[in-house]
């Protein structure tokens, strides 16, 4: 074989190394020493003593206005990936988003809106019937002093979240 051309293979095969590295076992080899604790005095017949729950919060998944496609695709691979492995290794057993999925859901058009809850529902997808509990974040439902009931009824709609309610507390705003 050609020097040239063995170089070539060299580099091929040393760039797809790093690439399958860098883009999948990456998140594998850093989650693999993580473990939920043991609860002192429970037992391995005990099953109501331990619950295994992830807790996420704010994804912010980007929207069109102020995402640029290459800043939203890359963090979102990674977001993807974290959460696929984290949930593999660890095989929670209720899984809790609290709050801003979306970056720009009090600006989005409800077609906006409805593209990003499709790339929610790809990323964040669950391996058996692991339950997962989500809260609206003030970016899902308008944003501080402009949270409304339409913005409520749009994330209900979509996420399934009916339980969900806007409350104010000594009739602050």
């Amino acid at each position: 074989m050609p020097r040239r051309l063995q170089v070539m293979f060299v580099a091929i095969v040393w760039t797809s190394a790093v690439l399958v590295f860098n883009e999948y076992l990456i998140y594998y080899l850093s989650m693999w020493p993580c473990s939920f604790p043991h609860v002192v005095g429970s037992s391995e017949n005990d099953v109501a003593a331990e619950v295994r729950a992830m807790i996420l919060s704010d994804p912010h998944l980007l929207g069109e206005k102020r995402g640029a496609w290459i800043d939203r695709t890359r963090r979102e691979w990674q977001m993807e990936r974290t959460f696929q492995t984290a949930q593999s290794l660890l095989e929670p057993d209720v899984i809790f988003i609290l709050g801003d999925v979306t970056d720009e859901g009090q600006d989005a058009s409800t077609e906006d809106f409805e593209r990003t809850f499709e790339r929610y529902k790809r990323m964040f997808r669950r391996s058996g019937d692991t339950p997962l509990l989500l809260v609206p974040g003030n970016h899902d439902i308008g944003f501080h002093n402009a949270i409304s009931e339409s913005g409520v009824e749009r994330f209900d709609k979509l996420y399934d979240t009916k339980s969900v309610r806007v409350i104010s507390i000594l009739n602050l705003p």
